[in-house]
């Protein structure tokens, strides 16, 4: 798959925008740019997983054109805040790997539910894996998601009554729409 071109906003380009402001109000402000660029950014890219360890390694977080990039504790402090509104998840206790949601859980519950419902896709079953990496017509957002997450978004359904979760002989997670 190509790299897909991503038109960065103006502020990438301001210098402060690299460091984690002090005043909470600016900080504040500073988080949701942030919040938005890394959603827009992973969603344009299909990308749902960052290794902070490299991530210096990332245009998202290092703009080489005025040599500025986040430090490891300014990005944890970030990502922490994605995971309090819910766009994030830690996926190690050492804080080094990230699973990004450009949808929250319940964003992402009530997207497929509406593909389930618009599609007259109850009582068809379905693989994460599918939806992950090859799409279904009407969903193509799922397209690069962590089956993590999508596991987790079909695990609330299930919870909610609106699918059944069920494994294969090799592992394989697939759905049931109720």
């Amino acid at each position: 798959m190509s790299t897909p071109s991503f038109a960065f906003p103006p502020y990438y380009q301001l210098p402060p925008f690299f460091t984690l402001q002090r005043f909470e109000e600016t900080l504040s402000k500073q988080l949701q740019m942030w919040e938005l660029l890394i959603i827009s950014y992973c969603k344009s890219h299909h990308m749902s997983h960052i290794d902070l360890r490299t991530a210096d390694e990332m245009e998202l977080f290092h703009n080489k054109t005025i040599k500025r990039q986040l430090s490891f504790s300014d990005l944890q402090k970030i990502i922490d805040y994605l995971v309090s509104k819910g766009h994030a998840s830690w996926d190690d206790e050492e804080k080094t790997q990230a699973l990004i949601m450009w949808k929250t859980k319940e964003e992402w519950i009530s997207y497929i539910s509406k593909w389930v419902s618009d599609n007259g896709q109850k009582g068809t079953a379905h693989t994460l894996h599918a939806f992950v990496t090859e799409g279904e017509p009407g969903v193509e957002d799922l397209i690069g998601l962590d089956e993590k997450i999508l596991a987790s978004v079909f695990e609330a359904m299930q919870d909610q009554g609106l699918c059944v979760m069920k494994k294969d002989r090799q592992g394989k997670i697939g759905v049931l729409f109720k």
